[in-house]
Parts: structure tokens; sequence; C-alpha cells
């Protein structure tokens, strides 16, 4: 899935979906002859169309990221340090409307003065900031009634944290906002901050995968089978694992259409498997370490219905920025034996 609208946070940003890349479909129609004219053999006939859609469930999602190196810039008790290396990792599980997980940050840096400084500390993610909830694809940061997923914004996350300053340690609860790095893909910045602002991080990072399941698009279609014209809807449920370093994703799973052809109601269903990637042209900024992204995504599909009817063909889907929605297109052929 890619790009939600992004919210605004101290330091950090919202943004897609990611879930990306999905969308297939086909359908079925009655047909008389194949294309030599054999009355016996299997008949087909060519299928183009298009889809417009949008997320309806973002489903369940497992994120993690982890950086290894230098902080952009790191700020500890209002003193900015000018050198630092950060070990940060983030495992992250988002269910539903839960949020659940883990962190850990150890950072070392001096201060212009030459101090050196050092940040360590577990934490326990036990909430999030959502960047879009669904269905009512509310971007208030607080989700409405009747919502059953989100794309969080950034992961709220609570433990003890040692500061250790002039060969002074001090060891004391704090509550973090840790960006989510889907909202700056290619290991672009992202904010690790606390509430209070005593520690405030921007880094960016080595590694960041987001793995998708249980994703609903929903939508309609219009086209042709041969010369006659179709209509209908589909239903798509999305499996993805979202490479945000690279901006590229591998996607799977299920597709049902439902299509009105000359007043037949015909129902196909199948599976699709595709590829997808973050464009690097098109994003808008929307802040300070927050970029907002479409999605490209495309792939193969194979569907069957009632009577031996097969559709199989290829997709191309294109999602808007940010990714509340998306348009794809389907070339293929319906096979009826």
């Amino acid at each position: 899935m890619r790009n939600f609208p992004r919210i605004a946070l101290t330091i950090l940003a919202v943004l897609v979906l990611s879930s990306g890349g999905l969308l297939v479909t086909h359908a079925v129609s009655p047909i008389g002859a194949n294309s030599n004219g054999n009355q016996n053999g299997p008949t087909s006939q060519a299928l183009s169309m298009s889809l417009t859609g949008g997320v309806a469930s973002a489903g369940n999602q497992q994120y993690f990221i982890q950086q290894n190196g230098p902080a952009l810039e790191a700020v500890i008790n209002n003193d900015l340090l000018v050198s630092s290396s950060l070990t940060y990792t983030l495992n992250a599980q988002q269910l539903g409307l839960t949020t659940t997980g883990f962190a850990s940050i150890q950072l070392t840096g001096q201060d212009y003065l030459g101090s050196a400084i050092k940040v360590s500390g577990n934490l326990q993610i036990v909430g999030s900031i959502p960047a879009v909830c669904l269905p009512s694809h509310s971007m208030t940061g607080v989700c409405a009634t009747g919502d059953s997923s989100e794309v969080p914004a950034a992961f709220l996350a609570g433990g003890m944290i040692q500061v250790t300053s002039n060969g002074a340690t001090t060891s004391s609860p704090v509550t973090m906002v840790l960006e989510s790095a889907y909202f700056d893909p290619f290991g672009d910045a992202i904010t690790l901050t606390s509430i209070g602002n005593s520690i405030v991080i921007v880094t960016n990072y080595t590694r960041a995968t987001i793995d998708w399941s249980n994703v609903v698009d929903m939508g309609t279609l219009t086209g042709l089978i041969g010369s006659t014209a179709i209509s209908g809807y589909f239903q798509q449920f999305a499996t993805e694992h979202e490479n945000l370093v690279s901006g590229t994703a591998q996607d799977s799973g299920t597709l049902s259409l439902g299509i009105t052809d000359n007043g037949n109601q015909i129902d196909v269903s199948g599976r699709y498997t595709g590829n997808s990637s973050i464009p690097h042209t098109g994003s808008s900024s929307c802040g300070f370490a927050c970029t907002e992204t479409g999605f490209q995504d495309s792939g193969s599909f194979r569907l069957h219905g009632a009577s031996g009817t097969m559709i199989v063909g290829t997709y191309a889907t294109s999602w808007s920025v940010p990714a509340f929605g998306f348009e794809s297109s389907v070339e293929g052929q319906v096979i009826q034996a």
C-alpha cells in the first residue's frame, strides 16, 4: 500500500500505503465461437478494463526499522551533539487498531565542548499516532467510531532511558514518539522524539521493511469483452512485502469480481502476483521529515468462473499522491471451454 496523507507531529510526518501494489481484474461473458469460428473448440475474446478504487481496510502490518551509523542531528537535554553514533531498532506490529512491539536506542556522541554524551534504553511500544484510519479515512490523529484499521504515522513507546553526561548518569521514564519510515522512503530522515523534547534525534535508516496482510481494496470496473461493454465491482485481499530502502515491493493476493454483461451477472475469482515501486518523481513535501508519494504496480493474473471460464492477463496500477485511491488498467483474454 502506499501513501496516505501525512499528519504533522512535533517533527514527524505521515503518509501511505503502502498498501501498494494491488489491482487486477477481469471478466467473463458468454461467447459463441472461438477466434477461428470453430463452434466446438475453446472460445477466446479480448478483455480490456479500467478499475477505480481505494483502500477499505489497511489490514495488519509488521514494521522493522534499523539504523547503524551517525545521526543527522541529536539534541539531548538542550545540548546539541556535533558528532554521534546511533544504533536503533524498531519492531512493531499493527493489528487492526492495536499497536505492539519494542524499540532500542543506543546513542553516543560529543557536544561542542568535547563532553561525551550517551543515551541508552529499551522501550515497549504501547500505541500509535494514526496517519489515516479506515474505513472513515479520518486524518485527525484519532480514529473514529467504527474504524477497524489504521496506518501509523508514528509509534508511541515507553521505558527507562539512561543519559550519561559529564560523567554523571541519570535514569528516568520517557515516552518516545518514533516516526514510521513508511512516510519517508529511500532511507530518508525520520525522527525519534521524547514527549517534552528532552531527546530529539533525526536519523536516516539502513533497513526498513513492512509486511502487509489482509489489506482490502474495493471499487468499480468498466470495460469491454470483445465489443461488448461490461461494468461491475471488485474486492481484493492483498499481501505485500515492502522494502523502504530500495522503494520496491512484491505483492500477491486474491481477487473477486462481479461483472454485468448484457444483463447477466458473472462472478470470477482467482490469484494475482506483481511487483511494485515507489516513484521518485511526482512526490510532494508535507513538511519536515515528511514526503507524500504515489505507488506503481504491475503483474499478471489468472481468474476462474463457472462453466470452465478462465481469464488471464496483465495489469498496471497507479496510486494517487497521497495514495488513498488508485486506477488500474487490465488487458487479457476471456477463455471459455
